[in-house]
């Protein structure tokens, strides 16, 4: 902790002009371990989405780019084309299609974000063909395709 108090001391002029997102990253780069940082990217050079919700493989994805030693501005998700091919190459094969089919691709997507969107209303869509999400909502409002309600 003598250390932490030493270097904030030792920085106390600069540190009062920097922005928080500036001082955020001065803090994380004098403190972080790089080594974290670095297993973090290798993480990230391989992250896959496998067998999980769309939503749920982007959740790891922010995660582990945020965990990684990239400079801030490769983890822009809307200015960085590393960060889009990243999460777009990790999709599934069926949700890549798909994307591609509506001209959404790592140089197209305005954001990871744009990417998300569009697989998980794709990924909905097959949910609901199968059953899963119509039984769903069925439950949670009975009032859907009851006879009632004509």
């Amino acid at each position: 902790m003598e250390q932490q108090d030493n270097w904030a001391d030792q920085n106390k002029t600069t540190l009062k002009a920097l922005t928080w997102d500036q001082f955020k990253a001065k803090l994380k780069a004098r403190f972080q371990d790089p080594l974290k940082g670095q297993e973090a990217y290798e993480l990230f050079k391989k992250i896959s989405q496998g067998d999980c919700t769309v939503r749920a493989y982007y959740e790891a994805f922010n995660y582990i780019l945020g965990e990684t030693d990239l400079p801030e501005d490769s983890k822009d998700q809307t200015k960085s084309f590393q960060a889009k091919e990243t999460f777009f190459n990790g999709l599934r094969y069926d949700l890549k299609k798909k994307l591609v089919e509506q001209s959404i691709r790592p140089d197209t997507a305005t954001s990871v974000e744009e990417m998300v969107n569009a697989a998980q209303l794709y990924e909905d869509a097959v949910r609901i063909g199968q059953g899963t999400l119509a039984a769903k909502l069925k439950d949670e409002h009975p009032y859907i395709n009851s006879k009632r309600h004509k």
